[in-house]
């Protein structure tokens, strides 16, 4: 039993927990039990210290004997921010991120459990990812593990720690997507280092909807998002050389929807089926799906092991201000003062001649970055007006095409005129080579279901000498915001 070490994985979801015991002896760490632990309708976080009785009369009854523990967070948990910082680092790095947080986040800082992954190896101006949770969360978290006599080490992201784990296979740069019913989980990484997290709601099922535009397939759309995230990096997937994407496959898409997927990316697509992936030995998981719903404990655990993989940690948060408790024996801590204020004026002084001395050379570097700083704002009005094509698509848009679609191919009924309200509702005009066109248009209107209030204003016959009869509708077109 000498020079073995033992550690958990927990994996916190909305209502269970993925727990994952891994042993590490002799450089080989494998998988010891692996189980879910299910919220009963009593226990949730919103009640830690019930929830915390509950999972460690679980993890005795299922055999567990690690004690220490690293607690993973769902990204819907979290807000991602990535921020470009001057070249400067310590205090003044945090200070900076303290000061622009205040600004980002709408809630008090208090309020919040943040921390940030930092490429300090730039000596230029670098982005810095910074990530935030409810202080709430992690609080319970702790909580629970203090009634289930556990001991917690670090509380992470888990798809950041399923990321960090694909570098013991030597892909320090790459794409991580984890699959799970319901939504799916992204990762960017560059050298080992987080620079995107992402959820992205997973659709559970194809649409009912017969016509083939609205019937692509689940991965496709997917496909669409996460180009659509890597495009948002400056230098797209080339700025994380990324080459290779890791799919953990928890809802079972087969080998020719993988292959969309790496189509559509432009990168090669690998889904694990077993742990080795991430650097474990062995295991006692059987079948692909359950491999993929315990990977994310598993690399927790493995992160335990290996700290240095580590890059988010809530619990030793480099931005949360800790209150400090006041001193209980105020007399005996007055020539203690005394002493400090000393120490501190001498402390000021000296720090605000370096800091003086630093502000000096950022001006100058400041000034040297004039051109710089206004080529990035043009790059910036430049992405923030083709962001408005993605998060403000116009309801006009989704009328035109469901009132397109109604319109039979063959060509023998057209419009001649279309006016919409803001309030989307609509008259349309045309023509047709027959008037039985004109009411299977009006039933098509009516039995689509995306349109309401359909009336049929006029028909008129052809006229004399003509082969072509006149119609206008009006329609109200719903759920267009």
């Amino acid at each position: 039993m000498f020079g073995k070490r033992r550690i958990l994985g927990l994996a916190v979801e909305e209502h269970l927990i993925a727990a994952v015991e891994l042993c590490s002896a002799a450089g080989r760490t494998v998988v010891t039990r692996a189980e879910e632990f299910r919220f009963s309708g009593e226990c949730s976080l919103q009640e830690p210290a019930r929830l915390g009785e509950a999972l460690r009369k679980f993890l005795l009854d299922k055999r567990f004997s690690a004690k220490h523990a690293i607690f993973g967070l769902p990204s819907k948990w979290l807000v991602v921010k990535e921020e470009q910082v001057p070249p400067v680092g310590g205090g003044s790095l945090a200070g900076i991120l303290r000061l622009r947080a205040e600004r980002t986040f709408a809630s008090d800082l208090d309020d919040l459990a943040i921390d940030y992954v930092d490429r300090a190896d730039v000596a230029c101006n670098r982005p810095v990812v910074v990530v935030a949770t409810l202080r709430e969360k992690v609080d319970q978290i702790f909580a629970m593990a203090k009634a289930a006599r556990i001991r917690p080490r670090a509380v992470t992201p888990s798809v950041a720690a399923l990321g960090a784990a694909g570098a013991l296979a030597g892909r320090g740069s790459g794409l991580t997507l984890y699959l799970a019913k319901g939504s799916a989980e992204f990762a960017v990484q560059r050298e080992g280092e987080i620079r995107i997290l992402r959820r992205i709601p997973l659709p559970d099922g194809e649409p009912e909807d017969s016509r083939e535009a609205s019937r692509r397939p689940r991965v496709e759309r997917v496909a669409d998002l996460l180009r659509r995230i890597v495009s948002l990096l400056p230098g797209g997937t080339s700025d994380v050389d990324a080459r290779e994407l890791t799919v953990w496959n928890g809802i079972g898409l087969e080998d020719g929807e993988l292959d969309v997927l790496g189509r559509r990316l432009g990168v090669e697509v690998v889904a694990p089926e077993d742990l080795t992936a991430l650097g474990i030995a062995g295991s006692t998981l059987g079948g692909s799906a359950e491999i993929c719903r315990f990977a994310p404990a598993a690399a927790l655990g493995l992160v335990g092991l290996r700290p240095q993989l580590l890059s988010l940690d809530f619990f030793h948060s480099r931005l949360t201000v800790r209150r400090k408790a006041a001193p209980r024996r105020q007399i005996a801590w007055a020539g203690v003062l005394v002493i400090a204020m000393l120490a501190a004026c001498l402390f000021l002084v000296a720090d605000w001649r370096a800091r003086e001395k630093e502000a000096g050379v950022l001006r100058g570097r400041l000034a040297d970055m004039g051109a710089d700083i206004l080529a990035a704002r043009e790059v910036i009005d430049r992405v923030s007006g083709a962001r408005g094509w993605y998060d403000h698509r116009p309801g006009l848009l989704d009328c035109l095409r469901e009132l397109t679609l109604a319109f039979p191919e063959d060509g023998r009924i057209w419009t001649t005129s279309l006016a919409l309200t803001e309030d989307m509702r609509g008259l349309v005009s045309g023509k047709s080579t027959d008037e039985s066109l004109t009411l299977k248009l009006l039933d098509a209107l009516k039995s689509s279901g995306r349109f309401g209030d359909v009336k049929l204003l006029y028909t008129r016959g052809a006229e004399s000498g003509g082969s072509e009869s006149s119609f206008a509708m009006s329609f109200l077109f719903l759920d267009w915001e």
